[in-house]
C-alpha cells in the first residue's frame, strides 16, 4: 500500500507508524487513507460495526483522528466503595444500591 505524503506536520515515517498504531488499538475500525488532488491527504476511520462509535471520522490531521476515536470508547464503569448489597426478600435476589456515604 502506498501512503501519500501526509497534509499536517507529520512526517512520512511518523503518519505510518501511527497509522500502524490506531490500527492495532481500534481494531473495530478500518482505518486507512485517501488522496484527493488540490486538497492533500485525508485520514480516515470507518466503523466495522454499524454500532460502534464514532462510526465515521474524515481528517487531514492524525492527531484529531486519534481523539476522535479515543473519544468514542465506552468508559470502564468505577465501583463505588460505598455500595451494599440488600435482600429483597424474595429468595436470593439482591439488589445493589448505594450506601450511606
Amino acid at each position: 500500500m502506498t501512503i501519500p505524503a501526509p497534509s499536517d506536520t507529520t512526517t512520512l515515517p511518523e503518519a505510518l507508524a501511527e497509522l500502524t498504531r490506531l490500527r492495532a488499538e481500534f481494531p473495530g475500525h478500518w482505518i486507512g487513507t485517501e488522496t484527493i488532488p488540490g486538497r492533500g491527504v485525508r485520514y480516515l476511520a470507518r466503523a466495522r460495526q454499524h454500532d460502534a462509535q464514532p462510526h465515521t471520522v474524515i481528517t487531514p490531521d492524525l492527531a484529531e483522528l486519534r481523539a476522535a476515536l479515543e473519544a468514542g470508547q465506552p468508559q470502564p464503569v468505577q465501583p463505588r466503595e460505598n455500595w451494599i448489597t440488600v435482600d429483597a426478600g424474595s429468595g436470593p435476589t439482591h439488589t445493589a444500591v448505594p450506601g450511606p456515604l
